[in-house]
């Protein structure tokens, strides 16, 4: 065995990573690395586990030995020791202690070899050399990041509340809150099939946003605005509109839709269904600079490019709702993207590759994520909003409900 190293808690440790995408998470946060593990074979394993998690969400076992294959250890780590691994551990809550002492080895490891530099330096007469190792010994310590003091958090409380520049703003969802950290200057993005719901999410979250007293107005390329106006009714009075039959249920509904619609007057949330070209919508923004704390476009693909098609087309959006919409005007851009047709015999969840323009999206966007429900099927209860590129912490996937009846999302805390 390696001095200062625990193979089998490296082993443990891949385990709880590849069993849970919670564990890939709270892992990533606590700053491991590759040069936690001794073992060369368990450092390709996890770079190879790290890249499936920010890739998709989570570790697919399949798509991780593809990762090994292509870095040539795929032979020697094949499936039986990826099984094994997970199988080692009983629970992958257990990270939480693993960590921890995967960094006490590395200190352990580094603080030995800076100390034998230093010898080596000294049998030389590299006096200088020498101290330069050991002072870089004494300095090693834990990479946790040390807790917010009290003075801390009370600064970033006043922050929020003067609504000054980098306070996040709250959509009223803590899990989606809590990830993507909502920020003025900031482009994100939601990516989905074709009605996934992306475009009900978009407006969930901006009337979250608007009650919080945010303004937000919202470039809609698909949906006219008196659809959109009928699904906010829809969101806020929570019943299918038009479904009454009889006359005391309509009447009944009618009540409901009244009531939202005075608090829709109260609200500022604007739609714009005037299928405006990227020129005309660039044109507006400027004219709302310093209005609108919130610009949602829906959506990437549908939004008139002169001299592009739609696919072409997707970086010049990026772009300017990056620079343009989120920089210039000092606010937040919530881009929805759909994807391209995806072969039905695949039944994996689709990827970035698979959203028109995913590149364009790498490039300009803070945050991308995908809105699934119930493994792609595209029914039932369950849900989830994966968080596959962000310039936060956060990546993983945000569970969330999807009510069929009403055809909404509601945040399960």
């Amino acid at each position: 065995m390696l001095p200062d190293s625990n193979i089998e808690l490296e082993r443990a440790t891949l385990g709880c990573m590849i069993a849970s995408p919670q564990a890939c998470y709270e892992a990533l946060c606590g700053q491991l690395g590759k040069d936690h593990f001794a073992s060369k074979k368990h450092q390709i394993m996890f770079g190879s586990v790290e890249r499936c998690y920010r890739n998709s969400g989570e570790v697919d076992v399949a798509l991780l030995h593809s990762y090994l294959i292509e870095t040539g250890a795929g032979t020697t780590t094949g499936w039986v020791e990826i099984n094994e691994m997970v199988e080692y551990v009983p629970t992958w809550t257990l990270i939480r202690t693993y960590v921890p002492r995967l960094d006490e080895l590395r200190i352990r490891r580094a603080k030995r070899l800076a100390i034998a530099d230093a010898a080596k330096a000294i049998a030389k007469g590299e006096d200088d050399k020498a101290d330069e190792f050991l002072e870089k010994a004494v300095q090693l310590k834990s990479r946790k990041k040390p807790k917010k003091t009290v003075t801390h958090q009370m600064g970033e409380l006043q922050q929020f509340l003067n609504g000054e520049a980098g306070a996040p703003l709250l959509t009223g969802w803590p899990s989606i809150d809590q990830a993507l950290k909502f920020t003025r200057g900031r482009l994100y993005a939601i990516a989905a099939r074709m009605k996934e719901g992306k475009t009900t999410i978009a407006i969930q979250l901006a009337l979250g946003l608007a009650r919080n007293g945010y303004s937000v107005h919202m470039f809609s390329g698909e949906m006219n605005q008196q659809d959109c106006n009928l699904l906010l009714l829809r969101i806020m009075s929570k019943v299918q509109l038009g479904y009454g039959s009889l006359p005391a249920l309509n009447s009944l509904l009618s009540g409901m839709v009244h009531t939202s619609a005075m608090e829709r007057h109260q609200l500022r949330i604007e739609f714009d269904d005037t299928s405006r070209s990227l020129p005309e919508i660039t044109r507006e923004a400027k004219r709302l600079r310093g209005k609108v704390d919130v610009f949602i476009v829906d959506h990437s693909s549908i939004i008139p490019v002169p001299g592009h098609d739609k696919v072409r087309g997707v970086p010049a959006v990026t772009q300017a709702c990056k620079q343009l919409l989120a920089v210039e005007c000092n606010s937040v851009v919530i881009l929805l993207s759909q994807f391209s047709e995806q072969d039905p015999k695949i039944k994996s969840a689709p990827g970035l590759s698979n959203v028109y323009g995913g590149g364009a999206l790498k490039q300009d966007a803070d945050a991308v994520t995908i809105l699934s429900r119930e493994s792609w099927s595209g029914s039932g209860p369950a849900a989830k909003l994966v968080v596959a590129l962000n310039r936060q912490p956060f990546l993983g996937a945000i569970s969330l409900e999807y009510d069929t009846k009403l055809g909404i999302y509601r945040d399960p805390k």
